[in-house]
């Protein structure tokens, strides 16, 4: 059967997807231009199906990518040095979890009033896709990890569909290891003494 123009839309999107992997690996700011384009590319296809619930979806994943970039290009100290891996915090994890459940349901019942076909385990995926992209633009060494938990979530739900999105979800999960290792890898190189971005670097008096 050929491939329809959103078809080719949608593999298009899957290699971009690919693509950002090695662009997130290595922390580059690239890799939220890929989101930001992948997003947009999640909206004209869903919009043109007339899925307008997966259009809502694509929207705020494309504020968050926006996000994102601002986050790592001006949320930081030093205008001139990439934005410092931090770790999350148990504050942050609990207010975290107490915005995520509060949100499971009216999320659920909102998408429902798009005429989505969005099962509850779709809501949840949905929730966790915006928690992990907030920790993605804060820099946060726990992001490949979430990440790996929503993976596994994704290729469930899209083996049990028969989605060619399955293919990336499986790739994301297998590289989540390495990834993190070269996330944690550079958290603890920035956090030697002797690193500028060390909190207790030394100060050159003037």
């Amino acid at each position: 059967m050929p491939l329809t123009a959103i078809d080719k839309i949608e593999w298009i999107n899957i290699f971009l997807g690919i693509f950002s992997i090695p662009l997130n690996m290595y922390r580059r700011i690239e890799v939220w231009y890929i989101n930001i384009v992948m997003s947009s590319l999640t909206i004209f296809a869903f919009y043109h199906r007339q899925v307008y619930s997966r259009c809502f979806i694509g929207t705020l994943s494309m504020a968050m990518a926006l996000y994102g970039w601002y986050s790592w290009t001006f949320k930081k100290k030093d205008k001139k040095k990439p934005k410092p891996i931090t770790t999350t915090s148990a504050h942050e994890w609990l207010l975290l979890l107490a915005l995520a459940s509060a949100a499971i349901v009216p999320s659920y019942l909102l998408l429902q009033k798009l005429a989505a076909r969005l099962s509850l385990p779709g809501s949840i995926s949905f929730i966790m896709t915006l928690v992990g992209m907030w920790l993605s633009a804060e820099k946060k060494l726990e992001t490949p990890l979430f990440w790996s938990g929503y993976n596994l979530l994704a290729i469930y739900e899209t083996y049990l569909s028969g989605s060619q999105y399955f293919y990336k979800y499986l790739l994301y999960l297998v590289c989540a290891p390495y990834t993190y290792h070269l996330w944690y890898k550079a958290y603890k190189k920035q956090d030697e003494p002797g690193n500028a971005s060390h909190p207790k670097a030394a100060v050159v008096p003037r």
